[in-house]
């Protein structure tokens, strides 16, 4: 039985989800523009770190089942 907020591996999207749709530019002044690329780099640096998060922990695992196995 799965919890209450808890996703069954099932039911798991095959494909993680798109980002959204690029912004319109032609409609953005310069200063929107300026806002916009800060906003977007600040969303590259957040999804580099969580990387990098990521790439720890794997190899932290990755040590823990190497020093299990025989």
């Amino acid at each position: 039985m799965v919890g209450r907020g808890k996703m069954d591996l099932d039911d798991r999207p095959v494909h993680p989800p798109r980002p959204p749709m690029p912004a319109p530019l032609d409609d953005m002044s310069l200063g929107d523009l300026e806002d916009y690329i800060h906003t977007l780099e600040a969303e590259i640096a957040r999804t580099r770190a969580h990387i990098a998060t990521r790439s720890g922990q794997r190899t932290a695992a990755e040590r823990l089942f190497r020093a299990a196995s025989p």
